[in-house]
């Protein structure tokens, strides 16, 4: 499988930044593009609450809307982020995905 790096901008909820001193995270996924929705892997551990979590789950926010259109766009796709608990994926951020783009 190819990893492609990414990079998710946590909107919602507000006080993530704060909580963690960025909302801009850098991560990569090595779901097939044609998934309708991709696990997302970091190098590190982010909190949410009084839980931490180092992978994420993300789908289109909009119906119509698909993950392998990324490339194509210039500001990136409104996606709806979920983490992993005990007993599944559960919504609990917004945000929008992009390709990592390496800062020149």
């Amino acid at each position: 499988m190819t990893r492609r790096a990414l990079h998710l901008h946590v909107a919602e909820p507000y006080y993530f930044e704060a909580t963690n001193g960025a909302s801009d995270l850098i991560g990569w996924t090595e779901t097939p593009e044609y998934e309708s929705e991709w696990i997302v892997h970091f190098n590190k551990y982010w909190r949410l609450g009084d839980e931490s979590f180092n992978r994420v789950l993300v789908s289109p926010r909009y119906d119509g809307e698909v993950l392998d259109s990324l490339d194509r766009r210039i500001l990136g796709l409104a996606v709806n982020i979920r983490r992993w608990r005990e007993d599944g994926w559960h919504f609990d951020m917004i945000g929008t995905l992009s390709p990592h783009r390496e800062q020149a």
